[in-house]
């Protein structure tokens, strides 16, 4: 008895899934399924002659958006994007278009809104124990009766034509498509009409109400096509609702992967391994801010010696230059960037201006403290110094500014990825960078404090002694001179052993000859 009961148990379970199946196999849907490793991507349609398009979505709710659009390419496509809402549980769907292979923008007027009903709903759903995306679509006046191919309208008004298609203008929202756009039509008769579809990245969260929200470079997209013809029911009040909008139990039905443009023709899906212009402006600027410009600081003020914390600083500015490059050109595939207004891009160019202002600061002193000098210990001659002290004066606390503003900048960088877990890495970054340098400028302050009064202690030569050299001039005031020089950073130390502002033992002075 137990036995037969069993298979009748199963059969009582399954039955349900059984007839849902061939319902969608027998009342006009295509549908294509595609398997990732975030999860099944699912779309499936149904036409009305009368002219609208309706549409069932599934996606991994694992990757910051989702879409789905017309087209074999995405330049002049209507894409339709879906990323969670500010609640995060629910589904933001936006109609969006683009000029080529960059972040898409909202476009008015597409008449494409979210629908439910008895057995119809619309959110983030668990799916055998995962989240995905769910949406039911429906496009107004999309569908064209008679053409057996695609067809365009302008969304530009005219009255006093009758082939223009009018579309209520909606509320403008952030990032909006800015250029009249052609929508496409789709004809019932199409037996293999091409879309597009695409995963946005999984390290990125978003949740927004805005349909102009920004989104990340996708991490897979590839191409399908659908039987248009096999999913065409006549009027609106065919259309299969609760069968359309089942989920879970889809299976491929009038469709084909693949299908692209150009090169895109020679696969189905690909992996995008794009996106390497940000990593590239990132550890350039990242690097040059947080490690080389500190570390040539400690390297001056430890071994006193120009000429090292010079190259580094040059490195530090081709990598600017090139990182502020790179990052013109990865911004122009956003739409937060593309503008060149964020606070991010502003900062930036401020800090890369003087950031070379600053390396020419440098390099003049540098000169200047070079020229051939009237004193002993290496004094700089009395005609160049009011300039190297000024020089010196802007140049240290502008190098300061320049490193926290390229830091607080680097954060706000970061902003703009809406990736968590790269600012917390940034963040730990800076603040042991900054911890170390004023670490490790304090031991080097304090060193060479014990070392100047060693040096003192063993040199015999008391303060208010007085020498004088070749030049007649007392050697007290050389050495004030010469101390307050290498305490600017302006020149090298002594010899071990000899007087604080000497690298020679003072000359004695010589007779005049009469």
């Amino acid at each position: 008895m137990k036995s037969q009961s069993l298979p009748s148990a199963v059969f009582v379970i399954f039955l349900p899934f059984v007839l849902l199946a061939a319902s969608q196999a027998e009342t006009g849907i295509s549908s294509f399924v595609h398997a990732t490793q975030y999860g099944n991507i699912t779309f499936a349609a149904t036409l009305a002659r009368d002219g609208d398009l309706f549409f069932h979505l599934e996606a991994p709710a694992a990757n910051s958006w989702a879409a789905v659009g017309i087209g074999e390419g995405m330049k002049g496509s209507l894409i339709w994007v879906f990323y969670r809402n500010d609640e995060g549980n629910g589904v933001t769907l936006c109609s969006r278009t683009t000029d080529g292979n960059v972040e898409p923008a909202h476009v008015e007027g597409s008449n494409c809104v979210l629908y439910d009903g008895p057995g119809v709903e619309n959110g983030v759903f668990p799916i055998n124990e995962t989240d995905f995306f769910v949406a039911n679509v429906r496009c107004k006046d999309i569908v064209s009766p008679k053409s057996n191919t695609t067809t365009v309208v302008t969304t530009t008004t005219n009255s006093n034509s009758n082939e223009v298609h009018k579309r209520p203008t909606l509320p403008r929202v952030e990032y909006t498509y800015p250029h009249p756009y052609i929508f496409p039509k789709l004809s019932s008769a199409n037996p293999s009409q091409a879309f597009i579809f695409a995963l946005g990245p999984t390290d990125r969260k978003l949740r927004s109400n805005n349909k102009g929200a920004p989104i990340r470079r996708h991490s897979l997209y590839g191409h399908f096509r659908l039987d248009l013809s096999a999913a065409t029911v006549s009027t609106a009040a065919e259309v299969p609702y609760e069968a359309l909008g089942a989920t879970g139990t889809w299976q491929n039905r009038h469709a084909q992967l693949g299908g692209g443009l150009g090169a895109e023709k020679n696969y189905s899906t690909k992996r995008d391994r794009g996106g390497w212009e940000g990593t590239i402006h990132a550890i350039l600027m990242t690097s040059t801010m947080v490690i080389l410009f500190p570390v040539g600081v400690v390297f001056l003020r430890l071994v006193e010696k120009v000429r090292p914390h010079a190259v580094m600083q040059a490195i530090g500015c081709v990598f600017v230059i090139v990182g502020m490059a790179i990052g013109i050109w990865a911004g122009g595939k956003y739409n937060q960037t593309k503008r060149i207004s964020q606070p991010h891009q502003i900062i930036g160019f401020v800090v890369v201006a003087f950031t070379l202002f600053q390396f020419t600061l440098g390099i003049s002193q540098h000169l200047l403290s070079k020229k051939p000098r009237q004193h002993a210990g290496n004094a700089i001659h009395p005609k160049n110094r009011p300039n190297v002290v000024l020089l010196r004066r802007i140049h240290v606390p502008l190098g300061s500014l320049i490193l926290i503003a390229g830091a607080v900048n680097g954060f706000l960088g970061f902003l703009l990825t809406a990736n968590e877990s790269l600012r917390i890495i940034y963040a730990a970054m800076v603040g042991f960078v900054a911890v170390g340098l004023v670490v490790a400028l304090t031991w080097i302050r304090a060193v060479k404090r014990k070392e100047r009064r060693r040096i003192e202690e063993r040199s015999g030569i008391d303060e208010g002694s007085t020498y004088q050299n070749k030049d007649g001039v007392e050697a007290e005031k050389d050495q004030r001179i010469a101390q307050g020089d290498r305490e600017m950073g302006i020149l090298e130390m002594p010899p071990y052993g000899l007087p604080l502002g000497y690298s020679a033992p003072p000359v004695p002075s010589r007779p005049e000859i009469v």
